[in-house]
């Protein structure tokens, strides 16, 4: 496996060492094995910032977990690493033509008032879903999805901690 350290290591997590990976201009990243067929893992990742609405709390993360759930979707669950996750299935059409997709969405109170909001989808095409190899990768994309850990540093920490590890070596200012 190799570890992802997506945006800076804002988010960290880890996937096949044969998967590629591709970030866009608006921020989002998408993981594949190199064949569309088999399936592509989107990711975003959005801080919200509370305000004046108190601490974060358990409640408040499963709130911004369960945006877009339907009834009948599975409940959110708190995992041992305190993120709240939401997992959640759908099929529809796209230019590319019907797609299986399966949501994750996964929430951590980083600091009092910041929430770290992480959105995975993995698209596979409609009549590969009920394949054992798509089956056997979602088992894996649960698995390792997790397992993700967030930071507690700001994103501008974050920037100054990027900047500083590409200065050369021998310049001390």
């Amino acid at each position: 496996m190799k570890e992802i350290r997506y945006r800076g290591g804002m988010l960290t997590f880890s996937l096949p060492e044969s998967w590629q990976e591709e970030h866009g201009a608006d921020g989002g990243a998408a993981f594949f094995t190199g064949d569309s067929r088999n399936g592509t893992l989107n990711l975003r990742l959005t801080t919200i910032q509370r305000g004046d609405r108190g601490r974060v709390d358990e409640a408040s993360l499963r709130e911004v977990v369960t945006t877009g759930v339907a009834p009948g979707d599975p409940p959110a669950v708190t995992l041992p690493t305190g993120n709240v996750l939401q997992r959640y299935e759908r099929s529809e059409s796209s230019e590319e033509g019907r797609l299986h997709m399966t949501f994750w969405h996964v929430a951590n109170a980083v600091q009092a008032k910041t929430i770290r909001y992480a959105l995975f989808g993995f698209a596979v095409p409609l009549d590969r879903a009920g394949s054992s190899e798509n089956k056997a990768t979602v088992e894996l994309l649960d698995e390792r999805i997790r397992a993700v850990e967030f930071t507690t540093l700001s994103p501008e920490e974050i920037q100054a901690r990027i900047a500083a590890s590409r200065r050369p070596w021998w310049k001390f200012w």
